[in-house]
């Protein structure tokens, strides 16, 4: 009987270990032993991750701690807009002792950040905790509380706007210190200092003037880096000024000014000057000043001689403490005058019926006063002798060339109190 022996002599063992996708690994062994020894490690994520919002309200810094794993060699950045959840890629940053890196995430929502550690095509769990920062999304334009609407306005008066610095939550970037610029959509404004601000806690601060009356207008405000945003008010109509003016209540003849007669206003005597034509008792003047575009004089007249030559007539407005006397005004007092080539020129109506002029008195020199006990504003106006003309002035009386309603008196820069 025959006997058959069957030796199997290994000559070699190969074991081949495929990993799944994105994490693939090749292991090879041979050996002529009768056992194999294999070791194995865990990529371990980062750990410690922080994110800061920066200055700009858009830039976010992020640091961690670097993975245990020594023989990592970089890190993966990844952003989502919910806690959990890191659907983009950022970037890869080189190196396993690197341990900060910056970004500007491109949505103004929540930005939630996470890494993970990298060896070659192999990768780690996600690093924990979640880490998220809530950069600048848009401003919110408003009064001078921050929170109410701008209401409606006047040309030449000052009022405060503030712009805030919101994410897309509308919560306050309160790290927001960037410039924030402030313009309006309909009308010329000037802002006190200047109309591009450095955001204080995410509120940017504005003293705005109008320069004239705009209906429906509205206010934008733009800032952050590098990705500007914006903000715009809610609209409102700014109304025209309301110019500070003398009017003269007596409503009676004032003046008849013949050929060569002079005629000075006291705000003491029967033609008081009031805060304007309705008020019922004289309004003092706080400062007076010949400011840089002359003063308006408004006068309803009556010509005495239809047909003849227009009337010339000097005119001065002053202030003195004291009555008003005419004569030698110290330069110092003088706030607009009209005198020699420039006396302004009474245009006759064609008959003598009472009629409303207006005449632009210049200013002369830079002369301001605050007003005290005593003071008073002077008109003085004097017929030069080449004039062939006599003419009525008169105070409350509506001027009968249709422009009701107009009442002599004088305009100038002045405040009351």
């Amino acid at each position: 009987m025959k006997k058959f022996v069957v030796a199997m002599i290994v000559l070699a063992a190969m074991l081949t270990v495929i990993a799944g996708p994105g994490t693939g690994a090749l292991f090879t062994d041979a050996s002529t032993g009768s056992g194999n020894a294999f070791s194995t490690d865990t990529l371990a994520p980062p750990t410690a991750p922080s994110a800061t919002l920066g200055s700009d309200g858009e830039t976010v810094t992020l640091t961690w701690t670097a993975t245990a794993s020594t023989w990592a060699t970089s890190y993966d950045l990844y952003y989502g807009t919910t806690s959990g959840s890191y659907p983009t890629f950022v970037k890869n940053i080189a190196g396993r002792t690197t341990v900060t890196t910056t970004d500007v995430p491109a949505s103004g929502s929540a930005a939630h950040y996470a890494l993970q550690a990298r060896f070659q095509n192999w990768a780690s769990l996600f690093s924990t905790p979640d880490v998220t920062v809530k950069p600048l999304d848009h401003f919110i334009v408003k009064a001078s509380d921050g929170t109410s609407n701008i209401a409606n306005q006047t040309a030449g008066t000052s009022f405060t706007v503030k712009a805030t610095a919101q994410a897309a939550d509308n919560s306050t970037v309160t790290v927001f210190t960037g410039n924030v610029t402030l313009a309006s959509n309909l009308g010329a404004i000037t802002c006190s200092p200047s109309c591009t601000q450095a955001a204080v806690a995410g509120v940017a601060t504005f003293n705005v003037t109008y320069a004239a009356a705009v209906t429906a207008t509205s206010l934008t405000a733009t800032g952050g880096s590098p990705n500007a945003k914006t903000g715009t008010s809610n609209t409102f109509d700014v109304a025209s000024a309301s110019v500070p003016s003398l009017y003269f209540s007596d409503s009676t003849t004032m003046e008849t000014l013949p050929d060569t007669g002079s005629f000075t206003i006291t705000p003491a005597a029967s033609a008081t000057l009031m805060s304007s034509p309705a008020a019922t008792t004289a309004t003092s003047v706080k400062t007076v000043q010949s400011g840089t575009t002359g003063w308006t004089l408004n006068l309803v007249l009556k010509n005495n001689t239809p047909n003849a030559a227009n009337a010339k007539a000097n005119v001065t407005i002053w202030w003195q403490n004291g009555s008003c006397t005419p004569g030698a005004i110290p330069a110092t007092q003088i706030l607009a005058q009209a005198t020699g080539t420039g006396a302004i020129a009474i245009a006759k109506p064609g008959s003598n019926d009472k009629y409303g002029e207006t005449f632009t008195i210049p200013s002369v020199g830079s002369v301001s006063r605050t007003m005290v006990s005593g003071d008073v504003v002077c008109l003085n106006i004097e017929v030069l002798s080449n004039s062939q003309d006599a003419v009525t002035i008169y105070t409350n009386t509506a001027s009968l060339t249709g422009v009701t309603g107009l009442i002599s008196g004088i305009i100038g820069p002045m405040t009351f109190n």
